[in-house]
């Protein structure tokens, strides 16, 4: 499946960034919290967990996602991803 993380992609870690600013203005924000779309969650999780586990979840991912929303926080759990690993990945600015 491509996710279009590859490069000369147009959903970039660079572009992530400067688009999202903290992490979202074309995200759905609630408050201070960011949901994240498929592709822009794959960025972090690429960055986060490598390539390898990137791909494995990303036909299991949902097309939006919250990771501080509870449900949403304990998926990505059973998957292998953490709030903490997703906020290191950025520097902390998730």
């Amino acid at each position: 499946m491509e996710t279009g993380l590859g490069a000369g992609s147009s959903v970039g870690e660079v572009g992530l960034r400067g688009r999202l600013g903290w992490l979202g203005s074309d995200c759905g924000r609630v408050g201070a919290v960011a949901v994240l779309t498929r592709d822009e969650a794959l960025v972090i999780i690429r960055r986060a967990y490598g390539p390898e586990v990137a791909d494995a979840i990303a036909e299991r991912l949902p097309e939006r996602i919250d990771p501080e929303n509870d449900a949403d926080a304990e998926f990505l759990g059973s998957l292998g991803v953490t709030r903490d690993g997703l906020a290191n990945a950025l520097g902390g600015e998730l």
